[in-house]
């Protein structure tokens, strides 16, 4: 069994306090506390993945621990961090008395898996039990700090997140306030603590959206007046111009569209309605037009009503779909603090056909490579109405396609300012697919067009209505230098190496062996033999394991214009794997390149880094299967990640350089992020390709973080990363801040 973690390196990995929550706690944990140790047996519905990682899976709804021994009865702060790939976001200790009778502490989370909550033991227990998730699927923690409390300490963090509470939701209406109530607060606290933790549990309540709709978006009648209160104030007045353009009416689904636009808080805009024939809706409105075109394409329909548009933006709003009421009023406060934006997109969800909303689709910041990877952006999509009629709008040619034509036309003329809300702020309706192969034919014309000037190929990608874009390679083709640090376990280095010789399709590569202090003798032997192999030499690294140090050792010593850091556990998959990542390590905007890697079981172990999880930054789509294309496809497209893991990185040697490679006062974790995070910091983008995969058998060489030293080593990097980036990894562009909620 794995020793305890310190009380410093749970710490490490939670979520990062403000700086004003830091001080406040440094003061707070000056009070009288005892800290409580407890060990976990597993117990029910938990299947071991990896145990000295603490990764399991849940079989059902209530996996859990055994506590021991029991603690005492008194107040308890407990901490902890818990990474779930199951989207569920409750845990909860289970408790029985002496009596018989049961109780469940609920204990909720943020958004990034942390746990910080207060919890008080009665006496006569006899049994605990934690239970890290109610759903079934894999997961990961921390062991569970704990400490016996003060009840003045007790009554400071409570109160700290009841008052809190509090004003989040001073509109709210008192049925949706439950317990947390003012008189509560004051003379009956820990009901009002309940309520609280109520809340938080069902504001990151599973894949349940009807609740995170509830709690998120709050668009109470309070609210809305208050928006409505708002806008006249705004120092410039933003017009918009809405077009809908009809091919065969749905006139109920029609009525819904119109009635959405003509109840929009912010009400200066304009609507035209395009159609074949004589309108037969009756719905009037002085800002409407209705505009007859006969026998006309989609795109001269829309073109007529964008000649006409007088608004400062335009979008196109399909027959079938709806408005939040709210959404011109968010896109033009949005433009009072950011007049510079062009082209402005939002999050959107389906309407099914019972009229609920569903499947919500929440997107990136802009994400150039996923962009010509799949069309993601969708809807609520404005231009600059001025922009894109200078550009003719949209074209003939590609139907079903024309506003991801216009939109490839709109970035090929300028790089505009492009700007994402992540906000629900339309709706669009779930109806069946027309002529889904016309519409890919459609999209991959208008990419061909896009990239027509340049020796780029559009090729099609995983599957239906995604592309695989290939960027060329020179001729002749770069040197790839592959750093590969090792010590002993020459069974797991030979076969990455022997993968590596058998299946790499990319004709002109090296390989670098740091040997960083090998003493079995089989290791040494077979360090020896890969030497007759003139691609590959074997450098000596005589000092302490040092992650950094061995790679920016060896790539002073490679002669590639590319490196690949790789890791001696890694086994090639896809034969393209190193072509596919030099088409993107050449690239003058592109950093880190990264490779979709699998566990030996054909499970996903990397698709992306997202800043933030589990304190500093985690991998997403983990545990997923190979074939599953993930959250909105995201597994399977090319893309811009904020991180990708060293275990398989390509960079161009000069930018490696530039950002003065890796961190090497991180020894053994995080120093991939880091770097990448140097990378955007110098401008560049970070790019993930599921085209080039690999099996990674993880740690398999240097083993897990689970000594005293290793420990104390895990815990100083998580707090290097955290003071040094604070502000970086609070907020990941490429990852939308509702995504953990659902």
């Amino acid at each position: 069994m794995p020793q305890p973690d310190s009380a410093q390196h749970i710490k490490a990995r939670l979520f990062p306090l403000t700086p004003v929550e830091h001080r406040l706690e440094w003061l707070i944990e000056r009070l009288p506390r005892t800290r409580i140790a407890v060990n976990l047996t597993p117990h029910t519905d938990l299947h071991p993945i990896n145990p000295e990682r603490q990764e399991y899976k849940a079989n059902g709804e209530n996996a859990s621990f055994k506590f021991s021994p029991l603690p005492p009865s008194g107040w308890y702060y407990l901490e902890a961090a818990i990474t779930r790939h199951n989207g569920d976001r409750r845990a909860r200790i289970h408790v029985v008395t002496l009596t018989g009778q049961t109780f469940d502490i609920p204990i909720p989370s943020n958004l990034r898996g942390t746990v910080r909550e207060v919890f008080y033991l009665p006496r006569q227990v006899t049994e605990i039990y934690w239970q890290p998730t109610a759903t079934a699927g894999f997961f990961s923690q921390s062991d569970l700090l704990i400490h016996k409390i003060s009840s003045l300490e007790s009554l400071l963090r409570r109160g700290f997140r009841v008052f809190t509470e509090l004003w989040k939701h001073r509109h709210s209406p008192p049925e949706k306030k439950g317990d947390l109530t003012l008189r509560n607060a004051l003379f009956n606290h820990q009901r009002a603590y309940l309520q609280t933790a109520h809340f938080q549990l069902q504001r990151y309540k599973g894949n349940d959206y009807q609740t995170f709709i509830e709690r998120q978006e709050k668009l109470t009648p309070a609210a809305l007046d208050i928006m409505r209160a708002q806008w006249p104030t705004f120092q410039r007045r933003y017009d918009f111009s809405l077009i809908v353009v009809i091919n065969q009416p749905n006139l109920p689904w029609l009525s819904h569209c119109i009635e959405s636009i003509q109840n929009q808080i912010y009400p200066t805009w304009e609507l035209f309605i395009v159609t074949a024939e004589q309108p037969h809706s009756t719905i009037q409105h002085p800002r409407m037009h209705w505009l007859t075109e006969e026998n006309a394409s989609h795109a001269t329909r829309f073109n007529r009503a964008l000649a006409l548009a007088k608004g400062d933006f335009v979008a196109e709003v399909s027959p079938h779909d709806r408005l939040a009421p709210h959404a011109l009023f968010v896109v033009a406060q949005h433009l009072q603090h950011h007049p510079e934006s062009k082209w402005i997109y939002s999050d959107h969800d389906e309407i099914d056909e019972t009229g609920q909303r569903t499947r919500p689709c929440f997107k990136p910041d802009w994400n150039p490579d996923l962009f010509t990877a799949y069309p993601y952006i969708g809807n609520l999509c404005l231009h600059q109405t001025k922009s894109i009629q200078q550009l003719g709008g949209y074209r003939d040619g590609y139907a079903g396609a024309e506003a991801y034509d216009l939109c490839l036309r709109f970035l090929n003329k300028s790089i505009q300012t492009i700007t994402h809300l992540p906000q629900v702020l339309y709706h669009q309706r779930e109806t069946p697919k027309n002529d889904e192969k016309a519409v890919h034919f459609s999209s991959k014309a208008a990419l061909q067009n896009f990239y027509s000037d340049t020796n780029i190929k559009v090729n099609d990608g995983i599957f239906p209505g995604s592309w695989h874009i290939q960027h060329p390679i020179p001729d002749p083709a770069p040197l790839v230098s592959l750093l590969i640090p090792t010590r002993d376990k020459a069974e797991i280095l030979a076969k990455c190496i022997t993968s590596i010789q058998q299946k790499t399709n990319y004709p002109h590569w090296e390989i670098l062996v740091i040997d960083n202090q090998s003493t079995e003798e089989s290791a040494q032997s077979y360090l020896t033999q890969l030497t007759h192999d003139p691609r590959i030499r074997v450098l000596t690294y005589n000092h302490p394991f040092n992650y950094s140090a061995i790679n920016n050792f060896a790539a002073s010593q490679a002669n590639g214009e590319i490196l690949v850091l790789l890791n001696n556990d890694t086994e090639i998959i896809t034969p393209e794997w190193l072509t596919e990542l030099v088409r993107h390590a050449i690239r003058p905007d592109i950093g880190a390149v990264g490779a979709k890697l699998l566990y030996s079981n054909g499970l996903v172990q990397h698709a992306g880094v997202v800043l933030g999880i589990g304190g500093v930054a985690g991998h997403v789509h983990k545990y997923l299967d190979d074939n599953d294309h993930g959250y909105c496809h995201r597994a399977n497209l090319t893309q811009n990640y904020s991180a990708v893991t060293a275990a398989c990185l390509a960079v161009q040697k000069t930018k490696y350089h530039q950002v003065n490679g890796l961190d090497e006062n991180l020894r053994v974790a995080l120093n991939d992020v880091d770097f990448c995070i140097k990378l955007l910091q110098a401008g560049y983008h970070n790019l993930y390709t599921p085209h080039a995969k690999l099996y990674h058998h993880e740690s398999l060489s240097r083993g897990h973080d689970d000594t005293p030293e290793k420990m104390q080593t895990f815990k100083q990097e998580f707090e290097y990363m955290k003071n040094k980036w604070r502000e970086t990894i609070n907020k990941d562009a490429y990852y939308n801040p509702n995504l953990t909620g659902v």
